[in-house]
């Protein structure tokens, strides 16, 4: 393909990618934020990690292990807390893109 027909059809694809990142910013932002919120009342994490603050970018093992740090073994996670936390992950963080 020529020089010019590459940038010919960056030019055609660029303002959809730009649209579709202006569309899915806020989502993904209010996601974070609810997650965040979630988290902080159902699982007693007030001060999240930095790690933590981007869970939007982390699979649900890292997600976990991030609250587990943060509760310590005085406050470990129940079979059903686990459960949750990752069921919450999946329909939150898991699929943001909605």
């Amino acid at each position: 393909m020529a020089r010019s027909q590459v940038k010919k059809r960056r030019a055609a694809v660029c303002p959809h990618f730009v649209r579709r990142l202006v569309e899915i910013t806020p989502r993904h932002q209010q996601t974070q934020r609810t997650l965040l919120g979630w988290q902080g009342v159902e699982y007693a994490v007030e001060k999240p990690s930095n790690k933590l603050l981007t869970l939007t970018e982390l699979d649900s093992d890292t997600w976990v292990s991030g609250v587990r740090r943060i509760r310590g073994k005085k406050q470990p996670l129940s079979s059903g807390g686990l459960h949750a936390l990752r069921d919450e992950y999946a329909r939150g963080a898991g699929n943001d893109e909605g």
